[in-house]
C-alpha cells in the first residue's frame, strides 16, 4: 500500500498531468456536461492538461465559477469557461446551444460526464419509486443528454474534421441487480443511443464507457476519503483521473475513429466480481508524477519499465512496434523474468494463433505466481478478413481474456486486449497496446477493446 488509502491531490495529480494522446488532442475544443465535480472536473483537468480548450456546462453558476478558479489555479495557462446549462430544462438547453452560437464556438469533442441517482437506485429499489423521481434520473441521465446531443450534433455536421462524442455511462446498465431501477435504466437507454448515433455520419464518432464504483460523492467517496473496498480486482474505487484518463485517450485521432460505436466497461472486472468475495489484493495505485514526454501514449508511466515482446509480425512491423516503445523510454528485454509488462502482438492465424498466445500467457502467469511478482500483459490480435475462421478465433480469445482478467488479478496479474480489424492502421493498434500495458490499464483488465 504504497501511497495509502485515501485519495488526495498527489494521487489525482500522478493520473492527470501526462499525456496519454500523444499531444495528439492540443487545440482541440472540447465541450463537457457537468465538468465541474467527480469525474466531470478530472475530465476538464485531464483535456486542459492535454493542451484543448475546454467548455464547461452545468446548471449550479456558484460550483461552475468556484470549479473554473480551482482549474485555473492548478493550471495557469488553462483555456476553461464556464457555460450555464440545466439538462432537465429544455428552455436552458435551447439556451445554451444559442450561447455556442452566438460565440461561434465550434466543438471537435462533445463529453457527456453527468450523473445522477441515490441511494435508492444503489439500494435496488423498485417499488416505493415516485414517478416525481422516476422523472428527474431519467431526464438528468438520458433525455436531457439526448436533447442536448441531437442539437450539438447537427452543428457538428456543419463543422470541418473528425468529430467525438464520449457518454459516461454505467455498469447499472450491465447488473441485473440495477437495470431496474431508474438509474440503471436510463444508463442502459444512453448505451443504445449512443450505437444509434455511431451510425449517423462517418465523420463523427461516438461511444460509450460504463465505469465501475469511482471515489466520487456518488458513492460516498472523494478527496480525502479512504477509496479501500470489495468488489472489483484492485479492491478500491476507481479514480476520476483514470476514467478521464481513458476518456481522452479515445479521442486521440489514431482512436477515436475505431472505436465508433463501442460500450467500454471500466470497472476492473466489477461486472463479474461484485457479488463475489475476491482474494485479497493490493490497493493499486501507481502515485509517482513523471517528466513531460509530449508523445506518450502512457502518461509517461512505461519510463525505464522493462517489457518484453511476443510477436508473429514480420520484421518491419516489429521494428515500428520497437520503435514506438523506445519512444516511452520502454526497456525492452529478451529475459523473461526480467519484464514486467508483456506485449503480445499477434496476426490472427485462427484458433493456432489461440492456442499459441493461451500457453505463452500461462507460462508467464506461472513464472509470476512462482516468483511472487505482479505483471501487466497486454494481447494485442490484427485480425484479418478471413471470414468465420477468423471470427471464431477472434471470440474465444476474447472470451478467454476475459476470464483470464479476473482469474489472475486476484494474483497481482492483470490482463486486457486489442483486436483491431484488417483496415486499422498498426501504429493505431500499437498506440493502443502501450495505452492498456500502462497503469491506466489496470481498470481495462479482462477488457477487450475492438477496433473496428
Amino acid at each position: 500500500m504504497e501511497c495509502g488509502f485515501t485519495y488526495n491531490e498527489n494521487i489525482k495529480d500522478s493520473y492527470s498531468e501526462n499525456s496519454v494522446c500523444g499531444n495528439e488532442i492540443s487545440g482541440k475544443s472540447v465541450l463537457i456536461l457537468g465538468g465541474y465535480g467527480g469525474a466531470g472536473i478530472a475530465t476538464t483537468y485531464r483535456f486542459l492538461c492535454e493542451g484543448s480548450k475546454v467548455y464547461v456546462a452545468g446548471r449550479d453558476e456558484g460550483k461552475l465559477n468556484c470549479a473554473i478558479t480551482y482549474l485555473k489555479r492548478k493550471k495557469q495557462d488553462a483555456r476553461v469557461e464556464g457555460i450555464l446549462l440545466d439538462i432537465c430544462s429544455s428552455d436552458s438547453i435551447r439556451d445554451a446551444v444559442k450561447n455556442i452560437e452566438t460565440k461561434q464556438i465550434k466543438i471537435d469533442i462533445l463529453v457527456h460526464c453527468i450523473g445522477w441517482g441515490t441511494n435508492a437506485d444503489i439500494d435496488g429499489e423498485f417499488l416505493n419509486i415516485e414517478e416525481k423521481y422516476f422523472e428527474r434520473v431519467y431526464d438528468t441521465n438520458y433525455a436531457g443528454i439526448m436533447t442536448l446531443t441531437e442539437c450539438i450534433y447537427e452543428k457538428m455536421r456543419q463543422w470541418p474534421g473528425e468529430k467525438q462524442i464520449i457518454m459516461v455511462g454505467s455498469v447499472a446498465a450491465i447488473f441485473r441487480k440495477y437495470q431496474f431501477t431508474p438509474y440503471g435504466m436510463a444508463k442502459a437507454a444512453l448505451e443504445e443511443y449512443v450505437h444509434h448515433l455511431s451510425q449517423k455520419d462517418e465523420h463523427i464518432s461516438a461511444m460509450i464507457v460504463e465505469p465501475g464504483g469511482i471515489a466520487t460523492s456518488l458513492v460516498g467517496s472523494g478527496v480525502g476519503h479512504e477509496i479501500i473496498c470489495d468488489g472489483n480486482i484492485l479492491h478500491r474505487r476507481l479514480l476520476p483521473e483514470e476514467i478521464a484518463a481513458f476518456i481522452a485517450f479515445s479521442c486521440s485521432e489514431g482512436i477515436g475513429k475505431w472505436l465508433n460505436g463501442n460500450a467500454v466497461e471500466l470497472s476492473a472486472c466489477e461486472a463479474i466480481s461484485y457479488d463475489k468475495k475476491i482474494a485479497a489484493c493490493p490497493l493499486e495505485i501507481n502515485p509517482k508524477c513523471y517528466g513531460n514526454r509530449l508523445e506518450s501514449y502512457a502518461g509517461n508511466s512505461l519510463e525505464n519499465e522493462t517489457i518484453r515482446l511476443e510477436t508473429n509480425l514480420s520484421e518491419k512491423s516489429a521494428d515500428m512496434l520497437k520503435a514506438e516503445l523506445n519512444k516511452e523510454g520502454c526497456n525492452i528485454v529478451k529475459n523473461p523474468g526480467e519484464a514486467d509488462h508483456v506485449l503480445y502482438f499477434m496476426n490472427c492465424g485462427g484458433m493456432e494463433t489461440v492456442k499459441s498466445i493461451y500457453y505463452a500467457l500461462q507460462k508467464d502467469c506461472l513464472r509470476c505466481i512462482d516468483q511472487k511478482v505482479k505483471g501487466i500483459f497486454s494481447v494485442c490480435v490484427m485480425l484479418s478478413d478471413n471470414g468465420a475462421e477468423c471470427e471464431i478465433a477472434a471470440k474465444t480469445l476474447e472470451k478467454m481474456l476475459e476470464g483470464l482478467g479476473e482469474k489472475m488479478a486476484r494474483h497481482g496479474i492483470y490482463i486486457n486486449g486489442v483486436m483491431a480489424a484488417e483496415a486499422v492502421p498498426l501504429l493505431d493498434v500499437i498506440h493502443c497496446g502501450i495505452y492498456l500495458n500502462s497503469k491506466y490499464g489496470r481498470i481495462l483488465t479482462g477488457e477487450i477493446l475492438r477496433l473496428a
